[in-house]
């Protein structure tokens, strides 16, 4: 009668694609959609972003694209 999600989903391609657009943002410095930067945002704002799978490597280039990407969400200019 209604419809329900499951966590892990039974197609994980979502979440796959997901993890590594995050990654390749605040890994490799590539920009960030609308919809990756808010997933990030939001993944830092309620300090879920360590327990990200597998871990991101915390060197100082993480926490500055992380800025970066939360700005471009909230429509700021560096």
């Amino acid at each position: 009668m209604f419809r329900t999600t499951r966590l892990p989903a039974d197609d994980p391609r979502h979440e796959a694609e997901l993890r590594r657009k995050i990654r390749a943002v605040l890994e490799d410095g590539e920009s960030s959609d609308t919809r990756t930067a808010a997933a990030i945002a939001l993944l830092s704002s309620s300090g879920t972003l360590p327990a990200l799978r597998p871990a991101l490597p915390w060197s100082a280039e993480v926490p500055q694209a992380r800025e970066g990407a939360r700005e471009r969400q909230l429509g700021a200019r560096p």
